[in-house]
Order: structure tokens, then C-alpha cells, then sequence
């Protein structure tokens, strides 16, 4: 997996960033918007002197890469959304995937070990099993950055209240559709919906495929 993300750098130019409230980026005290979001990738677009581009997101990235391309259609040469759903009226995580992300903090657990429990629904149950060297790996990057809750709920206000359902079809770029048939926690079924709903859109769906 960490060996097909680093090659793709071969054939693309590829920019990743981090949202407002996460990583190197600054984190103002307020909730955010999709507008905050979209805005700043049009911003970081115009500071690096990029006209259009590729757009690809994942979970939340996903619904900024959405609304950025509803607004900003002329900027965007094409979409892939991975993990990803259209907001307030998308089917729900499963109950498993619930129960883990809403659990308060096991005081009996340090941090790491905190991530780790995470990812047994980030990832489907033979990827968790097979590949526990991805997961330190993964949990390695996240261990470097101190998590902050109020910057974590500012960006969850604009997951919370992002509805685009109704604005799915507006998007007429050529849409990849990514997600695995054992998401717990973006119900697979979302991107089957917004297959039909964007015109120029193809769904794969990966077989034993999870969130990460």
C-alpha cells in the first residue's frame, strides 16, 4: 500500500496538504464551514499558481473536494472521491463503527494504544489482522502531531452540518467513485447513491476494502 501511494508521485505531481485544525496548519477557535474549507484550497490553488487540477479526497476530504468542485467547476479537471458520503441525508456508519468512535477515553489505555483500537474499524478485520505493520505505520505519522479536541469539533461542525445531496448532480466532471464493501464507518451504500446521482461518475468498489 505505502509502496503504490510513493510511486504514484512518478506519474503526477502530487499536493497534500492539511486542512485548517490539523497537522501544520493553523487551527482558528471556531467552527468551520465548507465554505472555510473550499476556500482554502482555492486560496492554496492561486498561491501556488495552479489553474485546474486533479482533486482527490477522502472521508471529509471527500466533501470538501465536492463542494469545492460545485463551486469552482472551471478549476477542476477531474474528481476522485474515496470513503466518502454527501452529509446529513447519507446512510449512517455501522453500529460497531459507532460504539468505537463515540466511546469515551479508556483512562487504562495510553494514547497509542487509544489509535490502535481506532483502526479496528478504520480498516476491514483481514487488513487489521494481515498488515499490522501498516497500522504502526500509520499510527506512527499520527503520534507525531498533539491531538487538539477543540480543533477536532470545530472541523466536525462542518461534517455535521454539510448537506449536498440535493447538489450531487451539479457536479459534471468526470467523478472516480472509490470505496471498500467493508466500510464500517462510511456505509458503502453512499457511493453507490452518488454513482447515480453525478452524471459522469464510475463506482469501484473494492473487495474487502475499508476507510483509512
Amino acid at each position: 500500500m505505502w509502496v503504490k501511494q510513493r510511486t504514484l508521485a512518478n506519474y503526477v505531481k502530487l499536493i497534500i496538504y492539511d486542512n485548517r485544525g490539523v497537522g501544520l496548519s493553523s487551527r482558528p477557535d471556531k467552527p468551520y464551514t465548507m465554505d472555510d474549507f473550499s476556500n482554502d484550497l482555492e486560496d492554496l490553488m492561486n498561491y501556488l499558481s495552479i489553474d485546474k487540477a486533479f482533486i482527490w479526497g477522502v472521508s471529509m476530504g471527500g466533501m470538501i473536494a465536492m463542494y469545492f468542485t460545485y463551486k469552482n467547476p472551471g478549476r477542476v479537471r477531474g474528481l476522485i472521491l474515496g470513503e466518502t458520503n454527501f452529509g446529513v441525508k447519507s446512510l449512517p456508519p455501522s453500529k460497531e463503527a459507532l460504539e468505537v468512535l463515540l466511546q469515551p477515553p479508556n483512562p487504562n489505555l495510553d494514547r497509542r494504544q487509544m489509535l490502535i483500537e481506532r483502526m479496528k474499524v478504520a480498516f476491514s478485520r483481514s487488513f487489521f489482522e494481515r498488515h499490522r505493520d501498516e497500522i504502526e505505520h500509520i499510527v506512527d505519522m499520527r503520534m507525531r502531531f498533539e491531538e487538539d479536541p477543540k480543533a477536532y469539533n470545530n472541523q466536525l461542525a462542518a461534517v455535521l452540518t454539510f448537506d449536498f445531496k440535493d447538489k450531487l448532480s451539479a457536479i459534471t466532471v468526470p467523478t472516480l467513485i472509490v470505496t471498500g464493501d467493508e466500510d464500517y464507518v462510511v456505509n458503502p451504500e453512499n457511493s453507490r447513491i452518488m454513482n447515480q446521482l453525478i452524471p459522469n461518475s464510475k463506482l469501484v468498489i473494492l473487495r474487502g476494502g475499508q476507510d483509512i
